[in-house]
């Protein structure tokens, strides 16, 4: 497996995160920035782990740009934290690992799980291939946009 990036909320965060994983033989690299986080993408990665709150910083176009440009077949399995918006297109434990939303050690698990176990990772990679073909990133993508928008002129409560 190749490394795992990560963009979290605080370097203290991505020091400890980077520290677990690298307890569990998992190579990870922490990103300072959205953009370095796509540039690491493009350099090479077995997973990416992004804390929501750095979802509005442009991490969420970074990944939606990344993930255009992924044929449909791309070896990328999913996992990220249990929210209702990805709940509109991602079956938990079917196309991808949804942790609980701040629950740390199941996003460690969630994560080893794909590095460690091959079937899993394979089971993944093939359901987010139907996802892909059932969805467009850019269209989520620009409706994520007109969402960030609305609630950062109040036209929505957070």
């Amino acid at each position: 497996m190749q490394r795992v990036l990560l963009l979290l909320g605080t370097t203290r965060d991505a020091k400890l995160t980077c520290e677990l994983l690298e307890r569990n033989a998992i190579a990870s690299h922490a990103c300072g920035s959205a953009e370095q986080l796509h540039a690491q993408i493009d350099a090479g990665a077995g997973a990416v782990l992004v804390a929501e709150e750095c979802l509005d910083s442009g991490a969420h176009e970074a990944l939606v740009r990344v993930l255009d440009r992924q044929p449909a077949w791309s070896d990328l399995p999913v996992v990220t934290s249990d929210l209702p918006v990805f709940r509109e297109y991602l079956r938990p434990g079917r196309d991808a690992l949804m942790p609980a939303v701040g629950d740390v050690p199941a996003l460690a698990d969630a994560l080893h799980t794909v590095a460690t176990e091959p079937e899993v990772r394979r089971t993944l990679v093939a359901a987010g291939r139907e996802v892909a073909a059932r969805y467009s990133w850019a269209a989520s993508a620009e409706e994520h946009r007109h969402v960030y928008a609305r609630l950062r002129s109040g036209g929505l409560a957070a």
